[in-house]
């Protein structure tokens, strides 16, 4: 297995587990007395197992999956993976802390952190799309069955 695809397989592992993590003291935050203001990690703790955790899983299934052809010449397709990881994980932490900094106070530059959060995370899905697109292609024709 190549080091891209672990990579994205790991990373959607830590996805999963600080998804996790973050739902559960949100949803703990008020029984257990803890400040209710942690409410507010729900919906980036969804964004992290939708995004952060299903998509990079599956990217890098199907960059192992789907091998580049041998002669593609896609020099381009390594950089286009490793920036797109980048751009995914970077959006996520921004998407946390625009969910998340109005409840503490940071309510100015939440809009913005959200803005370039989802910027980051469509540039990632494209890079995503230009690096899969290749991948995919028809099966080589098989040859006659002699009689």
């Amino acid at each position: 297995m190549k080091l891209q695809t672990r990579a994205f397989i790991r990373l959607a592992f830590v996805n999963l587990l600080l998804g996790l993590s973050a739902f559960l003291l949100a949803a703990a935050a008020e029984p257990l007395g803890l400040d209710a203001r942690l409410a507010a990690l729900r919906y980036p703790a969804m964004h992290f197992l939708t995004v952060g955790w299903l998509t990079q899983l599956i990217v890098g299934v199907a960059i192992w999956l789907f091998p580049l052809p041998p002669q593609s010449g896609a020099v381009w397709a390594t950089p286009s993976g490793w920036i797109g990881m980048g751009l995914l994980n970077g959006g996520l932490v921004l998407r946390l802390l625009g969910e998340v900094g109005p409840a503490f106070g940071g309510s100015a530059w939440a809009g913005l952190a959200l803005m370039l959060s989802a910027l980051a995370q469509a540039i990632a899905a494209w890079l995503f799309v230009a690096l899969l697109w290749p991948r995919l292609r028809p099966p080589r024709p098989r040859p006659p069955a002699a009689s």
